[in-house]
């Protein structure tokens, strides 16, 4: 059986990665398990020169 889960959290003042960074980190640690991970940053590789990531993300 697989899992789905959401990975919401911080997003909005921080860099890119920042807010990518735990939840590329989540994905793989889970993916054994299973655990197919969604994040709100998936399709935003345009925005990964941004240092403060604001509305509209």
């Amino acid at each position: 059986m697989e899992w789905y889960l959401y990975l919401g959290g911080p997003i909005k003042g921080g860099s890119y990665e920042q807010a990518n960074s735990w939840r590329e980190e989540t994905k793989n640690i889970l993916r054994p398990h299973n655990i197919i991970c969604f994040s709100p940053m998936r399709h935003r590789e345009h925005r990964k020169q941004e240092t403060s990531m604001q509305d509209g993300y």
